[in-house]
């Protein structure tokens, strides 16, 4: 496995080919490939700018992205858009700066069909950054 930050637009090509696999195997299978990649590379060479931007990709002997894993630290003040509104009214404000903010929040995760073996992305994605308290039950 590899980790990358903005650099992670170097490996795009093979990135975007792994997260297509990924997203229009079943049950997306209906989605057009050719429009799927377009928006995540779009998506990426966004995302990839973000403060606190990072990839974690694991190659297979063809050089191909066979998972991959992004992500950005989730800065304050908390997003209210979507669903971070019903979080913080969950949690509160002070949980949510204590076990939220500054910790890794994953957008994309995927493994290509086939590939995929129990614990690949724990190994990618730890449960919790050293000295973060735990959520909740089995974080």
């Amino acid at each position: 496995m590899r980790q990358y930050g903005p650099d992670v637009l170097d490996v795009a090509d093979p990135l975007t080919r792994a997260y297509v696999a990924v997203c229009t195997a079943p049950p997306w299978q209906h989605r057009n490939p050719a429009g799927t990649g377009a928006a995540f590379r779009e998506r990426l060479t966004a995302d990839a700018r973000r403060p606190g931007f990072r990839a974690v990709l694991s190659f297979g002997t063809d050089a191909e992205v066979d998972g991959f894993v992004t992500g950005w630290i989730t800065e304050a003040p908390f997003r209210t858009e979507r669903a971070c509104g019903s979080v913080t009214e969950r949690l509160g404000a002070d949980r949510v700066d204590e076990l939220l903010v500054g910790a890794l929040e994953i957008d994309e995760l995927g493994v290509r069909p086939g590939l995929a073996a129990p614990g690949w992305a724990a190994g990618c994605c730890p449960r919790r950054p050293a000295g973060r308290p735990a959520a909740g039950p089995g974080s």
